[in-house]
């Protein structure tokens, strides 16, 4: 049984490191766009809202023709604000728990359906291993998080996946990792995960994607 009824997805940014003049849950990855990927990971979860900014109808448009019943948050300050206000604005009125998920990533299916598993209770924080450029690393001991860091090299990073149960985001936060940081240590589990946030990225995702199909089957 779903135990997780909220979601949230942060897709109101520019994406100008990838430089494609779209919103990136909108770039394709394996014939179909990102933001289509994560629908179908959480089309059982009831409550899914999306927060929306740069050119907001091209992700309204496509959004609804393939699940109506998703909640648009509308971020008309995407140009001056931090993610972290985006997840603020879909959040604020929920009492009870939920997923967060960024919209440049490509989540392989039965690691994510193993992290909904665990996520009730207490917060749930994904990672997974090193591949991005700009990683934030974790440190990882005995199943908990206790530390995220750009500079000292670790196998895992961050993977902008979490569950929140008891931690308020604050609006005027920069990065979602910093408003963890400040509840450390926290569970975490690992998540297959790949983002799109540059085209290296991007070639990285494809070179993986055979393998990654077949763990899905």
């Amino acid at each position: 049984m779903q135990t997780v009824t909220h979601a949230i997805i942060a897709a109101a940014g520019v994406g100008s490191r990838l430089g494609i003049d779209s919103p990136k849950c909108l770039l394709k990855v394996n014939g179909f766009p990102l933001i289509y990927h994560q629908l179908k990971l959480l089309e059982e979860i009831p409550d899914v809202r999306i927060v929306v900014g740069f050119k907001e109808r091209e992700v309204i448009d496509y959004v609804r023709s393939i699940r109506s019943d998703v909640i648009f948050v509308r971020n008309d300050q995407y140009l001056m604000t931090s993610q972290n206000y985006s997840y603020w604005l879909a959040a604020k009125d929920l009492r009870e728990p939920y997923i967060l998920i960024d919209a440049d990533l490509y989540i392989e299916k039965h690691s994510f359906d193993d992290f909904l598993k665990e996520s009730r209770g207490d917060n749930l924080i994904g990672y997974t291993k090193a591949k991005t450029k700009d990683a934030v690393f974790v440190e990882i001991e005995n199943g908990f998080i206790h530390q995220f860091n750009r500079e000292n090299k670790k196998t895992f990073e961050w993977c902008n996946i979490a569950y929140i149960s008891s931690i308020k985001i604050d609006r005027d936060g920069k990065f979602v990792y910093s408003e963890l940081e400040k509840f450390l240590p926290l569970r975490g589990k690992e998540v297959n995960v790949y983002e799109v946030d540059t085209h290296e990225d991007y070639e990285v995702l494809e070179k993986n994607l055979n393998d990654l199909n077949l763990q899905a089957k």
